[in-house]
């Protein structure tokens, strides 16, 4: 230790910046429990601390005080809240009938006003709730419609278009004329391409110049 103490006193006297590095507090951690026990500490039994008899009695009596000291004020304290938040029993009792009838009715009208205020504010509620769904149900009726409107829209114009398209269809009266129509104008997709971009359409092969002639 002290050889450690004349070596940083030493560096602190050269490099004054390395011994701030060196003065570096590490907190004390425990050692994680993967680790295991050290070896050597493996085979030590911790010898079990022994406590005087009459010591242990003390402490136990001083702790059994404390723990009914702490109870009763616990329950002091549990009784004065109660008292003071239920009203005097001497007070109900020396009241008269005529009195607590009266009491009773001032009560029961506070009560019917407050009922008759919840049922207004209830109403007001419920109501504004049926508006709402009404609004809601209203708009989705539209836009129901609005999505019917523009399906029959489309299915109207498919209809319109096939009719269209049906004036072409071969059918078993056109059918004859449909053939001679299709064998006096052949068609013919078939087209060839050489390297300086001539295309020469047709099946038979054919000379440039005749191509080019055709």
């Amino acid at each position: 230790m002290l050889r450690n103490l004349l070596n940083k006193k030493a560096v602190a006297s050269e490099y004054p910046a390395i011994l701030e590095s060196l003065n570096v507090q590490v907190r004390w951690r425990r050692k994680p429990r993967w680790l295991g026990t050290a070896k050597t500490k493996v085979f030590r039994v911790p010898t079990r601390p022994v406590q005087d008899p009459e010591e242990r009695a003390f402490m136990f009596k001083l702790s059994t005080n404390y723990r009914t000291q702490m109870k009763a004020i616990r329950s002091f304290l549990h009784q004065e809240v109660q008292k003071a938040s239920l009203p005097s029993t001497t007070s109900v009792l020396l009241k008269s009938p005529e009195q607590l009838e009266l009491e009773f009715q001032e009560t029961l009208k506070i009560n019917e006003v407050w009922n008759a205020e919840c049922a207004k504010v209830r109403a007001a509620r419920m109501e504004q709730k049926l508006k709402e769904q009404r609004d809601y149900v209203l708009e989705r009726l539209q836009a129901k419609e609005e999505r019917d409107e523009e399906r029959e829209e489309r299915i109207r114009n498919i209809i319109e278009q096939q009719k269209i398209e049906a004036k072409n269809f071969i059918t078993e009266e056109n059918i004859d004329e449909a053939i001679e129509r299709a064998i006096a104008n052949v068609v013919d997709y078939n087209f060839a391409i050489d390297l300086d971009g001539n295309m020469y359409k047709g099946s038979l092969s054919l000379g440039k110049e005749e191509q080019k002639t055709k």
